[in-house]
């Protein structure tokens, strides 16, 4: 296991490399990344899979952006990424993208265009295979998929400071709802409280 910085492309500047904010490069769209200049050789050669503890998505109820946290009842996710080494005097860095895929139906209602690729165990090691370098042998792990149990649930609206650190960005103000792979939920089916 390696540390990454979460940002793709990285720049030069005042001695130090550090994200170049030019593009947005934090997460990469799996249907594009074999095509796209700053990612199509990473996808070939540069496959790594991201641990998480759980993510948030944001969904915006009469003006108020509604933060929630949707994390594995076991264990960690396992997030398909890209990443880069980059060099400057002697150091280097190693920088990092997730790849995003389709909204699963599940979570359309909270993300309606992309989710994390999630992968499951079992596809690690194709995945991470560095012999597969075409496209069409790695698209059907692009499907929009919950690979395992997982919480989600609303947390406070403090979490849409990003200076606040505290506990209370991973505690429930609200119901928690369990996911797998035959959870459905409509967006009408929110309510704010």
């Amino acid at each position: 296991m390696e540390s990454a910085h979460w940002w793709f492309l990285m720049k030069h500047e005042s001695g130090r490399l550090q994200p170049d904010n030019r593009w947005s490069t934090f997460n990469a769209r799996a249907s594009r990344m074999f095509g796209s200049r700053p990612y199509k050789g990473a996808a070939r050669h540069q496959r790594c899979i991201v641990p998480a503890s759980g993510y948030y998505e944001w969904v915006t109820r009469q003006g108020l952006r509604i933060p929630h946290y949707l994390e594995p009842r076991e264990g960690c996710l396992a997030f398909a990424g890209l990443y880069r080494h980059w060099h400057l005097a002697g150091t280097s860095i190693a920088s990092t993208t997730v790849v995003t895929t389709d909204a699963h139906p599940a979570l359309q209602w909270l993300h309606e265009k992309s989710t994390p690729l999630m992968l499951a165990e079992k596809d690690f090691d194709r995945w991470l295979d560095p012999a597969i370098e075409r496209e069409e042998d790695l698209r059907d792990l692009w499907q929009p998929a919950i690979p395992k149990a997982m919480r989600l649930f609303p947390v406070s609206t403090a979490m849409n400071n990003a200076r606040d650190k505290s506990d209370s960005c991973l505690q429930s103000v609200g119901e928690v709802q369990m996911l797998d792979e035959s959870y459905r939920r409509e967006a009408d089916d929110f309510q704010l409280e």
